[in-house]
Order: structure tokens, then sequence, then C-alpha cells
């Protein structure tokens, strides 16, 4: 991979994004913003304390989480299908120097950054009703919503690069985000699932990232920070291998 064609890469997408910026902020953050005050003023006037911190307290980690999360996500399926199959930019991209490893990259890079400015934009959000920590950790939690962005964003190259149409994209969305955003510990603590849907919500990587944002906002983690991010960065690995060997066989052969 060559780091200057994946900038390259990075670069393109990122102009495309500026002429949209205000729409792309609406976007990434409204959904998250909405549901920590409806949810953390509404239903956490009904919920008692969780884990010894009020509930809107409680929601805030995992919701800068699960953003950064949909922010990739969105972008590196339908964002990334229609530059890989409809406006056919891969295509014309691969006709420079730029490799498939260097167009990959730097769509999986652009979908961590997509994440780092939805998990920056969640923060200052949250800063104003003193949600926010302010300091150090602030740093941490947005290399890790970038960290969480590169992983999902990898899943969802791999997943349009196999995919036939727009409509397929239903099936990563509802049959795989939706579950791993319910079973991740957001919204309540995952100790409290039956026993096989909390082993399968230790077994997703959205229950790490959130377990890890929590001990960044002065909370407790569900697991030890070490292991989720040893197994962060193992699938991070896995994933970026996988959607690029799935781009190359849809684009190059």
């Amino acid at each position: 991979m060559s780091p200057r064609a994946a900038l390259a890469v990075w670069r393109r997408n990122y102009a495309v994004f500026r002429r949209n910026l205000w729409a792309s902020v609406v976007g990434a953050i409204g959904e998250p913003v909405l549901t920590l005050l409806i949810m953390g003023y509404g239903l956490g006037t009904l919920v008692p304390q969780v884990n010894g911190v009020r509930y809107i307290e409680y929601l805030a980690p995992g919701l800068v989480v699960v953003s950064a999360m949909y922010a990739a996500a969105f972008e590196l399926t339908f964002g990334a299908y229609t530059r890989m199959v409809v406006a056919r930019s891969w295509s014309a991209a691969l006709a420079t120097p730029v490799m498939i490893g260097d167009l990959v990259m730097g769509e999986l890079f652009w979908g961590a950054t997509k994440a780092l400015f939805t998990s920056a934009a969640m923060l200052v959000a949250m800063a104003f009703v003193g949600l926010a920590p302010l300091g150090p950790e602030t740093l941490a939690i947005l290399a890790l919503g970038a960290f969480t962005g590169f992983i999902f964003g990898a899943a969802a190259l791999a997943f349009s690069a196999v995919t036939p149409g727009y409509e397929f994209f239903n099936y990563f969305f509802v049959l795989f985000l939706t579950p791993v955003y319910f079973l991740s510990g957001v919204f309540f603590p995952v100790e409290a699932l039956p026993q096989p849907l909390e082993a399968l919500a230790y077994a997703t990587p959205a229950t790490w990232a959130v377990s890890l944002t929590r001990e960044m906002f002065g909370q407790a983690g569900m697991m030890p920070p070490a292991l989720a991010l040893g197994l962060m960065t193992a699938l991070a690995a896995a994933l970026a291998w996988l959607a690029t060997a799935l781009s190359r066989r849809r684009i190059v052969v």
C-alpha cells in the first residue's frame, strides 16, 4: 500500500464531504443527540440510577460509540457502493497509479475520519449539558471513536463489495448493525440479558468499544480494557484484509 495514494483517495472523499458539510452534521449527530436528550431526560425520570450514575450519564458514553459506528457504516455502504459501482470512481482511480489496496485503505481511513468527526460533534453537544469529560480523556475518546469507525467501516466495505444493489444494505443494517446496537450495553447493562444473549453481546465489537468508552467517562466498563482493545485491534486487521480481498475480487477480477 502507498500512503500517498491512500491519502489521495481520502482527500477526494473529503472534498466531496465539504460541499455537504451541514447536511452531514445534521445527519451524523441529530439522531444520537435526540436519543440522549429524550431518553436521558424522559425515560431517565422513570429509571433509577444505573451502576451508580444517572441514566443520562449512563447513556452518554455508549452513544458516542454507536454514533461513530453508524457514521462509518453509512459512509462505507451507500457512499462506497456508489463510488465503487454506480459512479465508477474506483475504476477511474485504478486507471492511475492507485492500487486496490490504496483505494481500500483510503476509504477505511475516510470512514474513520467520519466517525472521528461525529464523535467530536457528539462530545461538543454533551459538553453543553455537562456530560462530556474535559481533559486527556477527550482525546482518548476521539481516538476510540475513529478506531470504532475503522472497524465498522471495514465490515461495511466488505459487505458493499459483495452486495448486488442498494436494497441489500437492509440485511447489513437490520440483521447485523441493529442487533449490535441494542446488545452493546448502551441502554442497559449486558448482564441484565439472558445468558445466551449476554454471551453474544460480549462477542460484538460495539460492546468492547462501549466498555472502553465507559472507562474513559469514569464509569465501570464491562470487561478489562486491555482485553477489549486487543480484541478490537485483531478484528480491525482481519476486517481490513477481508475488505481488501473482496474489493479486489469485485473490481479487478
